[in-house]
């Protein structure tokens, strides 16, 4: 393949640099941490397993290209993180890449040299690697990555067979990991290779370029399947040896690489802080044995992250200056952020705030939420500066089998249920590989024996007020003086909540979320009320209320009456049925009685009396029909040749007093022949009665009598019906006239109405 032109070959280079740098694979999200412990933030951990085809159609620039890409591969890789790579020309063996001396691996791959033969077994051994590995953390990402460019054969030799990798890549799908997560699996197959088609649900991704040219966009996009780190939109030159890069989001680091150029990272800046140069390694895949002298292909990767006291942190969103040994050309640099996002578990229980799921037990009724937060504190992300389109989904398990899920990263309403629970949180970002985050705690389910033991002492209260020859049963209440009684645990029904036979106090009730719940009240009235057993009218109620031993009392709730209203509490026995919260098959009874004192039955009659003369007047004042005050104006209109002569008017108010002993349900005031009545709302009507006795036309009127008389009176119905009978309906009374006349040859007209003055 003929050598690129030097400028096309320096913007290839950069794109394979970024590639292979975001096969470090430190996803964008952190580890649960506790601030207040001082444990170290750091990204999530990679397990990454390359099939890398060394194989003779591999020279050229096509070899330098993955060469130099495996090189940034290792240099950015985290501590923690695992590498392995097989080579094609060694199937048997998996071999793992140091990040413990970067450099040096560094440059053990840039000493490979190429085989003739693409053999299976170099799949099957990369696989057995990833499958060697015990992993408990359930956040570590597993990758298998092939990258060939021919096909695959199943023994050592050419003249092989040529193997289905679809199939075989098929067979790995939805594969469980030690730590129960999905294997995800990267085909890149260079020009010649055999065809994959990918299936991203699954967690298979498949390029195919079809040039070499080609291979920089296909590493191009297994970068944003596979990334964690976000490429810096604009850098800013300072002066010949210093950039400026600014970043919304916390980071646990930044690389860069400066291509064509030995300079390293001599210091870096957060604003005023300073940060921590982790790292500079030399990439050079300028002349390679088997591949194409490409002058250009050099560069140095650098990471800078932030050390306090020997423990790696978040660096805060901002700005950060960066100063390399010697100068460097903005348009040769990238610099990629790696952002640090964390996430606390927002739990409620039956109402209540949870400090952790360790505090939930078996049927607890609760609501999660996942909440983006910078790792190591409790300080929100803004959601704003979330990568665009990320999406969190949160899915609870139990035994394996899923309870229910959201793609709002929000629970609610789920019943905590026995057996091996696991909260699982999916970060969706488009382009990139789903994070999987998940927590997991067991609940065991208690079975319990529960009882509820009723105390009803014989008490009489109060004990002074007890009438001779009265024997006393139970708690029983004197409602003459219930007003003045102070209930305590020792003059009320008592409740215990008991398990296998023992009564539980208040800590031993919280430790297990149990507590008694009063669900309604009986009464049985007694047999002998007399005269103010008929008067009662209002039933008892009752609450509980936990005393300090951990036992209820049956609290009865007096009435706010006048002292002598508490004889209409109606007296009898009112028992009370309670149930435990955790299972409510679980119930009992307490009773207490309301006694009507013997006493009450001397009061005088005139009392009697006096108290319903007083409801009376109450009644009349209040809520009797009774005028407001209206004023009401009459006027006398005679026809004169068409039109109308005023011949007399009155006028006068309706009392706002009620009328006490009157035998009618409203006020009234009788004047110029009719009946003026109160409504219930404060209005009037004339009553229809009235009317037709004293006229025989009536009705509503909107014209001036003195130029409309003639079409007024032409207006108003008859009062006289086809039987002779006379009859009017009721006229409400208002500030529009109602007008009457006497007879039809009369040739008076009357105006009566209400002003609002």
């Amino acid at each position: 393949m003929p050598l690129v032109n030097k400028k096309i070959l320096q913007t290839n280079v950069l794109f394979v640099a970024i590639v292979m740098m975001t096969l470090a694979l430190s996803h964008y999200f952190a580890l649960d941490v506790n601030a207040s412990t001082g444990d170290e933030v750091r990204a999530a951990k990679k397990i990454v397993s390359v099939v890398y085809d060394d194989s003779g159609s591999m020279q050229g620039e096509r070899w330098s290209f993955a060469n130099y890409s495996m090189q940034a591969l290792i240099a950015l890789m985290n501590e923690q993180d695992e590498l392995y790579i097989t080579f094609m020309s060694q199937p048997e063996t998996s071999q793992e890449i140091s990040l413990n001396s970067l450099q040096s691996s560094v440059n053990k791959i840039h000493d490979i040299s190429n085989h003739r033969y693409t053999p299976e077994l170099a799949l099957d051994t990369a696989m057995s690697r990833l499958d060697s590995i015990s992993e408990n953390d359930p956040t570590t990402q597993f990758w298998y990555i092939v990258m060939t460019d021919g096909e695959i054969y199943d023994d050592l030799e050419s003249d092989g067979n040529v193997i289905d990798i679809q199939r075989k890549l098929d067979s790995y799908k939805n594969k469980l990991m030690s730590n129960s997560s999905k294997l995800n699996i990267v085909y890149l197959g260079m020009v010649g290779a055999s065809p994959v088609t990918g299936d991203p649900i699954n967690n298979l991704y498949s390029y195919m370029p079809e040039t070499d040219s080609d291979i920089v966009s296909a590493m191009r996009n297994i970068s944003n399947v596979v990334s964690s780190r976000i490429v810096a939109e604009s850098i800013t030159r300072i002066n010949s040896k210093e950039i400026k890069v600014t970043s919304e989001l916390p980071l646990f680091n930044l690389s860069v690489l400066s291509q064509r150029s030995s300079a390293k990272i001599v210091k870096a800046k957060a604003d005023e802080i300073d940060l921590n140069v982790q790292r500079n390694i030399s990439l050079d895949a300028t002349d390679l044995p088997n591949g194409s002298p490409l002058p250009d292909l050099y560069g140095n990767a650098g990471v800078i992250n932030l050390i306090e006291n020997g423990e790696q942190k978040v660096i805060a969103a901002g700005t950060y200056t960066i100063t390399f040994s010697d100068e460097v050309d903005v348009n040769d640099i990238v610099v990629q952020f790696e952002p640090a996002i964390g996430f606390r578990t927002d739990i409620v229980c039956n109402g209540v705030a949870v400090g952790s799921l360790d505090e939930l037990n078996y049927g607890d009724k609760v609501s999660i939420r996942l909440v983006p937060v910078i790792p190591g504190t409790d300080e929100e992300i803004p959601y704003e500066t979330l990568p665009e389109g990320m999406k969190i989904d949160i899915e609870y398990k139990v035994d394996g089998n899923v309870v229910a899920s959201s793609q709002t990263g929000e629970l609610t309403d789920i019943t905590i249920d026995e057996g091996n629970n696991r909260l699982r949180g999916t970060i969706i970002i488009p382009g990139f590989a789903p994070y999987i985050s998940e927590e997991s705690f067991e609940i065991v389910n208690i079975v319990y024996h529960f009882g509820i033991v009723v105390e009803e002492p014989d008490v009489y209260v109060p004990e002074g007020k007890k009438p001779e020859n009265y024997e006393v049963s139970g708690v029983t209440y004197d409602r003459s003086c219930i007003k003045d009684i102070v209930f305590d645990d020792t003059n009320t029904v008592r409740f215990w909540i008991i398990n296998d036979g023992k009564k539980l106090n208040s800590e031993e009730q919280s430790d297990i979320n149990v507590s008694l719940e009063f669900v309604g009240m009986d009464f049985k009235p007694s047999q002998d009320s007399g005269l103010w057993g008929f008067l009662g009218s209002k039933l008892m109620k009752a609450r509980l209320e936990q005393n300090a031993d951990g036992s209820y009392s049956l609290v009865p709730e007096v009435p706010s009456f006048l002292p002598f209203m508490t004889l209409v509490i109606k007296d009898g026995t009112y028992t009370a049925n309670v149930v435990v919260s955790r299972d409510n098959s679980v119930s009992n009874v307490g009773s207490f009685k309301i006694l009507r004192n013997k006493a009450e039955n001397s009061i005088p009659w005139i009392y009697i009396l006096f108290l319903l003369f007083l409801l009376y007047l109450l009644g009349m004042i209040i809520f009797k029909k009774k005028f407001m005050h209206q004023h009401v104006f009459y006027e006398r209109w005679s026809n004169n040749d068409g039109t109308g002569v005023l011949r007399d008017s009155d006028d006068f108010y309706l009392s706002s007093l009620p009328t006490l002993l009157l035998p009618t349900s409203a006020c009234f005031k009788k004047r110029w022949g009719i009946v003026f009545l109160a409504e219930t709302d404060g209005g009037v009507y004339i009553t229809g009665k009235s009317i037709a006795q004293t006229y025989e036309y009536y009705g509503y009127g909107f014209g001036d009598p003195e130029s409309d008389i003639y079409s007024i009176s032409e207006g108003l119905f008859c009062s006289i019906k086809e039987n002779g009978v006379r009859e009017a309906n009721d006229m409400p009374l208002g500030t529009n006239p109602v007008y009457f006349k006497y007879t039809s040859e009369s040739s008076e007209l009357i105006r009566i109405w209400i002003n609002d003055d």
